[in-house]
């Protein structure tokens, strides 16, 4: 039989066993990132129509060749103003906004109209923000979100 301080002292050198055991095979976890890798692709270019002289495409991804900020001038930007001060929803407005733009994004302006509202941040008064988001069998996909900044 063992005192306890020989059954204390068996245990630990158990467990520093056990450790060293099982730890020489453990590898440091790999990290990787395919979208940091991949190379990167000239922008997208601009479809030629009046519309998108109204805009200016102020910084693209360049990895994935599509807006990450886009200005729109105060010509471009006053029907949603005009609509947002009449009174219609900020979803409504953003999502007018997004198919008259999507082809920048390559997308239709039916993919535009399905695409789902992540949230609407709207304090009263300022920019109101709505944030759309993507999702896959129900998943949210990372780094899928698109934000309309709305001024009224």
């Amino acid at each position: 039989m063992l005192s306890p301080a020989q059954y204390w002292v068996a245990r630990a050198v158990l467990a520093l066993g056990l450790t060293l055991t099982l730890g020489s095979g453990a590898r440091e976890a790999v990290r990787h990132n395919e979208l940091a890798e991949a190379p990167s692709r000239p922008p997208r270019a601009t479809p030629s129509s009046p519309r998108f002289d109204r805009v200016s495409v102020l910084h693209s991804h360049p990895q994935l060749a599509v807006p990450t900020f886009v200005f729109a001038s105060a010509a471009a930007s006053e029907p949603a103003s005009a609509a947002l001060r009449a009174s219609q929803s900020a979803v409504a407005v953003s999502r007018g906004f997004l198919a008259d733009f999507a082809p920048l994004y390559g997308l239709s302006r039916t993919d535009a109209a399905n695409a789902e509202v992540a949230g609407v941040h709207d304090t009263g008064f300022g920019p109101i923000i709505v944030s759309y988001r993507q999702r896959v069998a129900g998943v949210e996909v990372f780094r899928e979100r698109l934000n309309v900044v709305l001024s009224a």
